[in-house]
Formats: structure tokens, C-alpha cells, sequence
């Protein structure tokens, strides 16, 4: 049963990033079948979250997703302009462990305030610029900042979950310096900061009534379900996967409004 759940875990964070793509796609009008760019993400999105894990058969298949990423990376940078954009989301990644071998004390995942930041920026980039023509991130603007302030809420949530574990490995996370209902302050802040982008996207015509409504909706049932999973310590084997749940569910309720 452990495999299975193991496997389940792997992927499912490739296709939450997958689903946050199609997400974007859909509020801009664009074609929601996936293609090249999406095996991009997906593999290369399971290799940056699994690579290091300590058990081996977690890191071959991220490895062997990441292969399968860069081959689909080759085949959709077909410029340099594609590689440029890709690049950014990458430097992000090195950044984030130090451009080095990772450890447990180099690069922006030791540095709290920067950690939540530096996952919401890549996750924000890859989900809602790559998938767009260039022509239209300045219009992208306030899904981008959307995207960011949800992620953040939900890093935020990650490093609650984990404090015990980032004590123990010498790590230090913003969720450590703060007590359980100052965590859950700034979690609820950073969602309703994304709502208020939600609107900022609503007044300059990227979002509809019906996006504003939804993912107002979804914004409001993270809130309530981060603080559920959250008190609940026997569940904690599961609260990274419940966590990254609410990706996908915010997609399919865009997508289910196409």
C-alpha cells in the first residue's frame, strides 16, 4: 500500500503545476491540451521536489522524470528567447539550495523570509508566464501576483507542517519564529492578498465575474482547510499532499466554469 501512496506522491505534484497551467490557459481564451511545454513542467517540476529524497526510488523517478522534462524542454525552447524565460524559474531553483549540492545550510531555503517567497515567485512564473506569449504578461500581472500570494499562503502551511523536521536538519523557516496563531495569521493574510489581486484582475479585465467568484471560493476553503489539516498531528504524513490539493481544486473549478 506504501508504494502506491509513494507513486501517488511523486506525480501528484507534476500535476498540480500541470493543473495550475491549464488554469492560466483557461482565464486567457488559450487551447487547454496539453503538449510539450506541459512535460516540461510536469517532469521538471517532480525532479526539483523529489531529487533529493531520501529514499532511492523516490529520486530514480524523479530523475527519470527530470530526463523526460528536458527532453521536452529541448523540443519546445525551439529560441533563445523560450531558453531566456525557462532560465528564470531554474536560477530560482539553483538559488534556492545554494547553486551547490544540496545541504541542509546553504542557498535561500535557509533564509526564512526568503524561503515562501522565493517557491511562490517559480511557481507563480512557471504556471502563468511560460504559458503565455510575452505579448501578455503586463496583462498577466494580476494572475501572476494571484498565483504568488496563494502559493505563498500554501508554503507557508508546508513550513508549519515541517517545523519539527526543519529543527531537526538545523533549518531555519518563518514558520519557527512565529506562534501557531501568528502562522495562521499570515496564512490567512497572504490569501486574502491573493483575493485582492483577484479583484485588481477583475477591474482590468483578465478576470470575469465568474473567476472572481470561484477562485474567491477556493481562496476561502484553503483558509478554513489549512487550519483543519493543520490541528489534525495525525494526519501528518498526509498534510503536504491535502496541502498541495488545493492547487488542482482552484484549477478545476476554472476549468468546470469552460
Amino acid at each position: 500500500m506504501k508504494i502506491f501512496y509513494d507513486l501517488f506522491r511523486i506525480f501528484f505534484i507534476g500535476i498540480c503545476a500541470v493543473a495550475m497551467v491549464l488554469q492560466t490557459k483557461a482565464v486567457f481564451g488559450l487551447p487547454l491540451e496539453p503538449g510539450i511545454l506541459e512535460g516540461f513542467i510536469f517532469g521538471g517540476t517532480i525532479f526539483g521536489y523529489h531529487f533529493t529524497h531520501p529514499e532511492r526510488h523516490f529520486r530514480v523517478i524523479a530523475f527519470g522524470a527530470g530526463a523526460a522534462g528536458a527532453l521536452c524542454f529541448v523540443a519546445w525552447a525551439r529560441s533563445f528567447h523560450l531558453v531566456l524565460i525557462a532560465a528564470f524559474p531554474v536560477l530560482f531553483w539553483l538559488a534556492y539550495y545554494g547553486f551547490r549540492r544540496p545541504g541542509n545550510r546553504v542557498g535561500l531555503r535557509t533564509w526564512a523570509q526568503a524561503k515562501p517567497l522565493t517557491v511562490a515567485t517559480a511557481w507563480a512564473w512557471v504556471t502563468v508566464l511560460l504559458p503565455l506569449p510575452t505579448d501578455m504578461w503586463v496583462l498577466a500581472i494580476p494572475v501572476f501576483l494571484t498565483r504568488a500570494a496563494f502559493v505563498y499562503a500554501l508554503a507557508l502551511a508546508y513550513d508549519f507542517s515541517d517545523m519539527d523536521y526543519d529543527r531537526l536538519k538545523g533549518l531555519s523557516t518563518l514558520a519557527q519564529s512565529m506562534e501557531a496563531s501568528s502562522n495562521f495569521s499570515l496564512i490567512n493574510w497572504a490569501l486574502v492578498l491573493s483575493g485582492v489581486f483577484v479583484a485588481l484582475g477583475y477591474f482590468t479585465g483578465v478576470y470575469t465575474s465568474s473567476h472572481v467568484m470561484l477562485i474567491c471560493l477556493s481562496l476561502g476553503f484553503s483558509a478554513w482547510f489549512i487550519h483543519f489539516i493543520l490541528k489534525k498531528s495525525a494526519w501528518h504524513a498526509f498534510h503536504k499532499t491535502l496541502i498541495d490539493a488545493l492547487l488542482p481544486f482552484q484549477s478545476l473549478l476554472i476549468l468546470l466554469l469552460r
